[in-house]
């Protein structure tokens, strides 16, 4: 045996110490243990002896060497226990026990346990046997861990305190094993099969699992049933366990031992199924402690739950530690564990509850935790927003220490904090319940540590904000029972901390994967545009996550903040963030911050509505393919949030606040008055306002992201920061001066102007370093290099791009825009913008075509503002920026422009240089100001001009064209002043710059000078500018060679451009347009004005046409002179027709000019316009007619000049009318030198055209007269309705015989249809008043004679009438003159005639004349229409026999004509019409009777008319005048025998050949006419027998009996027999005996009892016409009588025999008579009578038949 080492010998040696100290112990009171002990002493030594290694025999008998031990504990004496557990240490220490000697040493240290004896020595021991090795394993492990923990719920505390770090320790050993256990194993050695279902159950054997990772999960499933109140499965002997205990050792195990619950997926299930339901559980509120309060105003008691503190605490920590550890394993125990804690920062919660939860987030909060939260909530589509939860609750909760809210709706609470710089309304209770007794703010103003002050709460910062040093408070606090009293503002610390944490660790996460190191903030952009898309997906989603709750957070702090430390601090982070949010293209959380810093820089409740962000910011994002996860649907919209800012003020003054804020802990600056904005009404007074030093650092801030992140920023950004600066230079009394910098305003400077502005002596030193960073902000952006002499301000802004650029531009034209609208209100505006892009735009004239349109555009509008500081500033500018920029482009040679022109002129010139396209558009904004209407602006643009001209007039090859429009961009409403100046740039322009203008330039320097000459201010002008067109004609003509080879040279540049749309060479286009200016001229409003245009435009024509070709000849004719006669002739129309009258001021009296009658209305001088246009385009024609006739659409322009010719006509002014006649007259002379030189086809069309014309002229100018017509009829004033006159229409006729003589050969009937109408309407016509020509037809309708239009009518006639009889190739036209005539010849009888081919065909009703007419010509229209019916009497007397008149039934015409006039008789307006009637009548019947019995089936319709117009003629119904004389009716009754006898000599001897009826109708006539009674019944009446006819009635009677059967063998043909067949004689008696005799002996019947009545009734003798009546009537009884007596008996009839023998008896009545002829004649008659007092004899058959 070798000897023992030290070490060991030391060991043997203190247990044989150890067995006799427990021998010396145990000899008096307990000699077993003795005898053990001793007995021990010997078998160590033996063991010693035994064995080489001294801990394997130890190890082998160390239960017999321990049993003395075990039996001195049993004594139950401390101090032997004592002793004895000692040894068993060194023993336990040595490792020199076995499994049987542990487990009976646990048996003993139960018993000890049981009886309470050296429990701190106990636990010593279990600590040392458990940790010393893994002998003690499975039950005996269990053993002694419950042994612990029952040592733990011991009343001593000593004891618990103890038995709570041994089981601490235990637990740390028992994971460890596991841990060592883990990397012995071999990788792959791992069983799966594990019964999820047994574990929940608690029957799992962990078999797969190796002894000590069983041993822990045992030990861990036992834990978890005793905190949940469950009892364990393993821990035997243990029934329960505080659960503030086991939620500690839970902690510990996931602090300490994460890996194991990563390998072992037993462990892991628990972890999910089992703790993580315990937390959550523990959560609830049945871990509250119920209390019980009592309610005053019930008197009952209320359960109340209330969080334990000690559970609460405990939970916090493992919470915290299950996310920083298991995270990625408890993916949606996570969510809930963050919501609870999100929950537990609401307002209802207790303050150390919301503290703790601050300490747990700060625990928490680290890069790979953010980015990890971010990625499994925040990125997935239909998953909590946890990250973004946390940053608004954090967000919260610093609100809620400013004042109560309603945490219920956190998108307006997030509002609100957004909001809450300067917007609080003051009577809002402001304190803090957590703070019971805050401290004065006042009485704290000196103190130096940092803190918040806002609403009246003052809140200091407990930590150091340099280190950024912070504790935790709450969370550490295990041993409290209840929650302790925090410091004052640690809430406030906790939640600021937290969120800077997470600033920092956000800012980590992305600097940490943008790997390269970044100078600037470019470079910056250029490395996230390389990133993975997923990389860059998770920074996106992790900004705009959380920039709303940051951005809140940190716009209430920075409001409160009173340190300036903290305000920088706060003002970094921002803008770092800022930064980011731009780089990743975060628009709106971008401008939410800087709207936020904004904020801060201006005074304290200041009024600025751009910082509400009302509209949505610009957003220009580039969302390509990449897509952020986070659903804008699912977050808060910043633009709502920051929209609602100012809307809680309400406290009456919109810029000076009365709450405490941190503003009134800061120095003043500046005292001024508040920039004028439209949220202000008009007769707002707003006070003064205060900038503070905090204002200006957060100034200072802005100036900072304008010029290092510039190139992140949008128009919207710009706008923000842009609209800020702009009212803080106001109200730091910073003004524009020349050039657009910013000055100090000084009383009496430019820039001292409505200066109010009070600057403290401490701010004087910092303003010019601000204006020169405003101005570096504007300057510094155009440049592209700098030097390193340059400050950093230009360095940080030399790398804003062409779009970064823009963004400034369009931010700076937005809020000029702004200022204008405000100005419109006549408040002072602001030219801040104004100034700023005018310096902006002269620094950056080498690229200033980029910005060119979008600052030239504003300007404009500027120009047009109704403010005049606006208006100066605007043209001020835009004047200087194109002279500068007109200046720089003589230096230029070679230039390519960024952008493309649109215009269409400058498009034409791409081909050119770029210093010729760029005066186009320097130009084009010098040009538009010409829209604005304000005359201090149209005055600095001719200014402006005249210095272009002056300066740059040599070098304008291209810019002619914006020159002449501006020069001629004058109108009605600019002064005269204007006028004169812009008609002075253009005399200097023809004077002197006339040879250097583009020959594409002429039309427009042309059209400019008709300008001049059309504007009605200056006529002097006018006509001065008519001479100047007089003198580019020169110009033209003189330089015409030059002119064409300049042309020619740009035709052989541009072959697309050789001749305009009409064909013409460009030379005759230049013609072309001033021909058509002086057209336009010629249509000016004021007469002078169009006699000069007209006279020089006619001029030109007729000295220059010659240069001319024969094409632009033509687009001469249609293209100017027609359009002018088109244009003239409809302004006529429109022209007024009152009274024009011009006063002039004659010294102190005006008198009032008068006007000739025949100008004094304006249609009147157009008129003459008209007049003279129509006649010079006639001499034009005259002048030109042997060019234009050869041309091919010569026909064509005739055709159109006598269009015009036909409407000139047409016009109801006579002066015009009578003039077109008179061109009318002229174009058909020179139409005769046409018709020589060209083909008779095409001179026939010209003629017919000119027919049609004349024909159009007479149908539409007579055709007035039905119109005129139903207006007299209708009392319509005449005046109204246009009458031709009497000398038009004369004229016209006249024109026709001239027409005529070319168109003879195809003049037709319907050709002779359209004369008719015309003669026949222009005879209706009325004459009216306002005819000049009216006293002349009076003294005509005086003097009976005919009227120059009648004369003229008839003489057309007249003409054809000879023409007809001469040219055989025309007699079929005599049937319509015949028919004209008798038409005309209606007039006569006051009838107005129907048309020629109505009056043909129908009858003729008749249709009186106008009364007019007839009162006024009625004696002129019957001589008229007596002459026509004499012309158709002699030409019938000419042509009756001719087979055209015969078959055209002009006898039927004739008598249908007569009948009227013969039928009216003595209703005719003169008698001598229906004297001349009868006897045309008598004399045709001559002619045409015997033609007419010729050719019997050509007139069988003349004898109805006849016999109707015999009726009307001789039984008129009209009466002679009761003024006839006796003589008078003597020669009316000898024209009805002449009527009775024609009938008997030339009709009723030619019976057998004239139709039955008609012999009839005359024989009724006669009977009618052989008894004429009158029809006064009176029996008295002296004056009726003169109306008497017995002239008349005897010849009818003897006619009568003349052809009655008395004379039936002379007058054979009377007779009209029935067929030979019939027997009976009496049917060969004629009808007419029969009718005769019977019609008179029934009138005798009558007359004979009519006057024996009479003679009764009166007892004065009858009237002498009766008497002379009877006397008569009993002579031709007679006479009848003996008539009757010689007739052959048969031939009478009975009945005639009847009617003698009743008619006796009266005829014996009249022997009363006193009359002597009465007598006489009844004498007569009743001798008569005698023989028939028998009846006469028969007469034999055959002597009768002898007889005939």
């Amino acid at each position: 045996m070798s000897e023992l080492s030290a070490s060991d010998r030391k060991l043997v040696d203190t247990i044989e110490q150890y067995y006799h100290q427990l021998a010396a112990e145990a000899k008096k009171k307990h000699s077993p243990v003795k005898e053990a002990a001793e007995s021990g002493i010997v078998k160590i030594r033996n063991v010693c002896k035994r064995q080489q290694n001294l801990k394997t025999a130890l190890m082998s008998d160390s239960p017999e060497l321990m049993e003395p031990f075990f039996m001195g504990c049993d004594t139950k004496v401390s101090k032997v226990c004592l002793i004895c557990l000692n040894a068993i240490q060194k023993l336990i220490i040595f490792e020199a026990i076995n499994q049987t000697a542990a487990n009976n040493l646990l048996n003993c240290l139960w018993n000890l346990m049981e009886s309470g004896v050296e429990e701190l020595k106990l636990l010593q021991t279990i600590t040392l046997l458990i940790t010393t090795n893994s002998i003690v394993k499975g039950e005996s492990l269990a053993k002694a861990l419950s042994l612990c923990f029952r040592l733990h719920f011991t009343k001593n505390s000593t004891t618990n305190n103890t038995a709570s770090a041994t089981i601490r320790q235990l637990v740390s050993a028992i994971f460890e094993r596991v841990q060592i256990e883990d990397k012995t194993l071999p990788e792959g050695n791992k069983n799966n099969d594990i019964k999820f279902d047994d574990i929940k159950t608690g029957k799992y054997t962990p078999s797969c699992l190796e002894p000590s990772a069983s041993d822990a999960f045992y030990f861990f499933q036992d834990l978890v049933q005793l905190v949940n109140a469950e009892q364990p499965f393993w821990l035997t002997g243990l029934t329960e366990m505080t659960r503030t205990f086991g939620l500690e050792l839970l902690e510990l195990i996931f602090l300490t031992f994460p890996d194991v619950f990563y390998k072992h997926q037993e462990f892991s299930f628990l972890l999910k199924e089992r703790v993580c339901q315990l937390v959550i559980k523990l959560f609830s509120p049945n871990t509250k402690l119920r209390t019980q309060t009592l309610n005053l105003q019930t008197n009952a008691l209320q359960t109340t739950d209330k969080p334990f503190w000690p559970i609460t605490v405990r939970l916090m920590r493992i919470v915290s530690v299950l996310i920083q550890k298991f995270y990625t394993m408890l993916i949606t125990e996570s969510e809930i564990f963050l919501s609870l804690l999100v929950k537990s920062l609401e307002s209802d919660k207790p303050i150390w509850q919301r503290s703790m939860a601050l300490e747990a987030f700060y625990r928490m909060i680290q890069p790979n935790l953010i980015s990890c939260l971010c990625r499994f909530y925040d990125m997935k589509p239909h998953s909590s927003k946890i990250f973004r939860d946390i940053v608004n609750a954090l967000c919260i909760y610093i609100k809620s220490q400013f004042l109560f809210v309603d945490s219920s709706t956190t998108q307006s609470l997030i509002a609100s904090i957004v909001n809450n710089n300067n917007t609080s309304n003051p009577s809002v209770v402001t304190s803090n319940s957590s703070i019971t007794s805050s401290l004065n703010p006042i009485s704290n103003t000196n103190n130096s540590n940092p803190a918040f002050l806002l609403r009246g709460v003052y809140i200091p910062l407990l930590f150091n904000t340099n280190k950024l040093k912070y504790k935790p408070y709450f969370i550490e606090q295990l041993d409290k029972l209840e929650a302790p009293t925090a410091p004052e503002g640690h809430g406030l610390s906790s939640a600021f901390a937290c969120v800077l944490e997470i600033v920092d660790n956000i800012t980590n996460v992305i600097e940490s994967d943008v790997k390269n190191k970044v100078n600037n903030i470019n470079e910056h952009m250029d490395v996230v545009d390389t990133l993975n898309d997923d990389i860059r997906l998770l920074h996106e989603n992790l900004l705009s996550a959380s920039c709303c709750g940051i951005l809140g957070a940190f716009s209430l702090l920075l409001d409160a903040s009173t340190d300036e430390a903290i305000t920088e601090l706060i003002l970094s982070k921002m803008k770092k963030l800022a930064g980011l949010y731009g780089i990743y293209e975060l628009d709106e959380a971008r401008d939410a911050t800087l709207t936020s810093i904004c904020k801060s820089s201006l005074p304290p409740n200041y009024s600025l509505s751009v910082l509400n962000l009302n509209q949505k910011s610009d957003n220009n994002s580039k969302l390509t393919n990449r897509k952020t996860s986070l659903d804008k649907s699912d977050s808060i919209n910043i633009t709502n949030l920051i929209s609602q800012q100012n809307s809680q003020n309400t406290s009456g003054n919109p810029y000076m606040g009365t709450n405490e804020s941190s503003e009134t802990r800061q120095q003043v600056i500046a005292v001024g008055t508040p920039l004028p904005t439209q949220s202000l009404t008009q007769n707002t007074q707003p006070g003064p306002v205060l900038l503070t030093s905090k204002n200006l650092q957060c100034m200072n801030a802005i100036l900072t992201v304008a010029n290092i992140q510039g190139s992140v920023l949008n128009e919207n950004s710009w706008h923000i920061i842009l609209t800020t600066l702009q009212h803080l230079v106001w109200i730091l009394g910073l003004k524009p001066t020349n050039g657009g910098s910013l000055k100090i305003g000084r009383p009496g400077t430019e820039a001292g102007v409505s200066t109010n502005t009070l600057i403290t002596t401490a701010a004087m030193s910092d303003l010019p370093m601000l204006s020169t960073m405003l101005s570096r902000l504007f300057e510094s952006s155009h440049y592209a290099s700098v030097g390193d002499l340059l400050s950093q301000v230009f360095h940080s802004s030399q790398y804003l791009k062409t779009e970064s650029l823009m963004h400034l531009v369009n931010a700076l034209v937005k809020l000029s825009q702004e200022s204008m609208d405000i100005a419109y209100n006549n408040r002072e505006p602001s030219l801040f913008a104004v100034a700023k892009l005018m310096e902006t735009a002269i620094v950056n004239l080498n690229r200033i075509d980029v910005i060119w349109k979008q600052m030239t555009s504003h300007f404009l509008e500027v120009c047009a503002h109704p403010h005049i500081k606006m208006r100066e500033w605007g043209v001020e500018a835009l004047c200087n920026l194109v002279k500068s920029a007109l200046s720089q482009t003589q230096s230029e040679t070679n230039y390519k422009p960024e952008f493309e022109i649109s215009e269409t002129t400058i498009t034409n010139l791409t081909n050119n240089s770029g210093p010729t396209v760029k005066q186009f558009m320097f130009l084009a904004p010098l040009q538009e100001l010409s829209d604005i209407n304000h005359s201090d602006i149209r005055q600095k643009q001719l200014d402006c001009v005249l210095q272009i001209l002056q300066s740059n007039g040599d070098i304008l090859t291209y810019g002619w064209t914006q020159i002449f429009e501006i020069v001629g961009a004058i109108n009605e409403t600019q002064t005269e002043n204007l006028i004169r100046l812009s008609f002075q740039c253009l005399q200097l322009i023809i004077a002197d710059f006339l040879a250097l203008i583009p020959t594409n330039c002429l039309v427009l320097c042309v059209d400019t000078t008709a300008k001049f000459g059309s504007q009605s201010q200056e006529l002097n002008t006018s006509l001065t500018a008519i001479g100047l067109l007089w003198n580019i004609a020169d110009f033209l003509h003189t330089n015409q060679n030059k002119i064409k080879s300049l042309i020619e040279q740009n035709v052989n540049q541009n072959e697309s451009e050789k001749c305009d749309k009409n064909n013409l060479n460009l030379f005759d286009v230049l013609w072309m347009a001033l021909f058509m200016r002086l057209g336009d001229l010629c249509t000016d409003s004021r007469a002078s004005v169009r006699k000069s245009s007209a006279q020089t435009l006619f001029a030109t024509l007729s000295t220059h046409g010659s240069t001319l070709e024969a094409k632009t000849w033509k687009s001469v004719m249609w293209d100017v002179l027609f359009t002018l006669l088109d244009r003239v002739k409809q302004l006529s129309v429109l022209a007024s027709s009152d009274k024009i009258t011009d006063s002039k001021t004659m010294g102190s009296a005006s008198s009032t000019i008068i006007m000739h009658h025949s100008r004094n209305t304006a249609q009147k001088q157009w008129s003459e316009t008209q007049v003279l246009v129509l006649s010079g385009v006639s001499r034009i024609l005259s002048l030109k007619i042997d060019l234009l006739v050869n041309t091919d659409d010569f026909y064509k322009t005739w055709i159109l000049l006598l269009e015009f010719i036909e409407s000139s006509a047409l016009n109801k002014n006579s002066e015009v009318s009578l003039s077109a006649l008179k061109c009318f007259q002229e174009i058909l002379c020179l139409t005769k030198s046409a018709n020589n030189s060209k083909e008779s086809n095409c001179s026939q069309t010209l003629w017919d055209s000119a027919w049609n014309s004349w024909y159009n002229i007479g149908y539409t100018t007579t055709q007035m007269s039905n119109d005129s017509s139903d207006a007299i009829n209708k009392n319509i004033d005449m005046s109204l309705v246009y009458v031709p006159s009497q000398a038009f229409l004369t004229s016209l006729i006249q024109l026709f015989p001239y027409l005529f003589i070319y168109i003879k050969h195809k003049f037709t009937e319907s050709d002779f249809h359209k004369l008719s109408h015309v003669l026949q309407n222009s005879l209706s016509v009325p004459l009216v008043n306002t005819d000049a020509s009216l006293p002349y037809m009076l003294s005509l309708s005086m003097s009976e004679s005919l009227t120059p239009l009648q004369e003229n009518i008839l003489f057309v006639l007249e003409t054809l009438q000879k023409e007809i009889l001469v040219d055989s190739d025309l007699n079929s036209l005599l049937p319509s003159i015949f028919n004209q005539y008798l038409a005309l010849s209606c007039y006569a009888v006051n009838i107005t005639p129907p048309q020629l081919p109505v009056f043909v065909k129908t009858q003729i009703s008749p249709q009186l004349i106008t009364s007019e007419l007839s009162t006024l010509n009625s004696n002129t229209y019957t001589a008229f229409g007596e002459r026509a019916l004499k012309n158709a009497l002699s030409l019938y007397q000419k042509t009756a026999n001719e087979e055209i008149v015969i078959k055209s039934h002009i006898l039927h015409s004739i008598i249908k004509t007569l009948k009227i006039s013969l039928c009216l008789k003595y209703s005719c307006h003169s008698p001598t019409t229906w004297k001349l009637s009868v006897n045309t009548l008598l004399t045709v019947l001559q002619i045409g009777l015997p033609v007419a019995r010729a050719n019997v089936s050509d007139f069988i319709g003349i004898w109805a008319d006849l016999a109707l117009c015999f009726d009307g003629f001789l039984f008129p119904v009209s009466r002679p005048p009761s003024t006839q004389t006796l003589e008078e009716q003597q020669f009316d009754e000898s024209l009805d025998v002449k009527i009775v006898e024609l009938i008997r000599d030339t009709i009723m001897p030619f019976a057998s050949q004239i139709p039955k009826e008609f012999v009839l109708q005359i024989v009724s006539l006669l009977n009618k006419g052989s008894i004429h009674s009158a029809t006064n019944s009176s029996p008295v009446d002296t004056e009726s027998s003169r109306k008497l006819r017995e002239e008349f009635a005897r010849t009818c009677f003897e006619t009568l009996l003349q052809f009655s059967f008395l004379a039936q063998k002379d007058n054979p043909g009377l007779f009209m027999k029935t067929s030979a067949n019939e027997l009976t004689p009496d049917h060969n008696i004629g009808i007419v005996n029969k009718l005769a005799v019977t019609s008179i002996l029934q009138r005798f019947n009558d007359v004979v009892i009519k006057y024996v009545e009479d003679e009764r009734l009166c007892p004065c003798p009858l009237p002498r016409h009766r008497m002379a009546e009877i006397s008569f009537v009993l002579k031709a009884l007679a006479t009848l009588i003996v008539s009757l007596k010689k007739a052959p008996v048969d031939s009478v009839e009975p009945h005639v025999w009847d009617l003698l023998i009743r008619l006796y008896p009266h005829i014996v009545d009249c022997t009363t008579s006193n009359s002597v002829q009465v007598n006489r004649s009844l004498r007569e008659v009743l001798h008569q009578y005698s023989d028939l007092l028998s009846p006469p004899h028969p007469i034999p058959q055959k002597s009768l038949n002898n007889g005939c």
